[in-house]
């Protein structure tokens, strides 16, 4: 709302026709809704730069788990992660060039209007760290690496 937006959800094997219907006017999602959904059929333009283009399947291991790994297992997560990391820019990148160069138009909203959408954000991220004491442990994490 605080960009005038309201957010829904919605299943991902529902998203292709609420698109299409004009039920929703946007998603956000990872590379695979155009890669292997074909939600760019019915929903032509990418909004680049928001955020919302570099979202992968993140490799997530909680805290207690990985201080019981060796320090060796670690490193090798670590570069695991990063190789993989790598690779998946690559193929972002390639199949993001070769889906434009078909069909998918890319739009740039501006600094302008990137800087509204990330001054709602913050404000929603204050909200959401009055939730609890993990919740402002999150936000505070996420802010020290922006």
């Amino acid at each position: 709302k605080k960009i005038a937006q309201t957010a829904v959800e919605i299943a991902p094997e529902e998203m292709y026709m609420s698109l299409k219907l004009g039920m929703i006017d946007a998603a956000l999602y990872d590379v695979s809704a155009i890669s292997g959904l074909h939600w760019d059929e019915v929903a032509p333009y990418w909004l680049a730069d928001i955020g919302g283009d570099m979202i992968f399947g993140h490799i997530v291991i909680g805290q207690k788990q990985w201080n019981k790994l060796p320090k060796d297992i670690q490193e090798i997560v670590n570069a695991a992660a990063k190789d993989y990391w790598d690779a998946t820019v690559v193929e972002y990148e390639k199949m993001m060039n070769e889906t434009q160069s078909k069909h998918l138009k890319r739009v740039d909203l501006g600094d302008a209007c990137r800087q509204s959408i990330k001054a709602a954000g913050r404000t929603t991220w204050d909200d959401a760290a009055k939730a609890d004491a993990a919740s402002a442990k999150a936000v505070e994490l996420i802010r020290s690496r922006q």
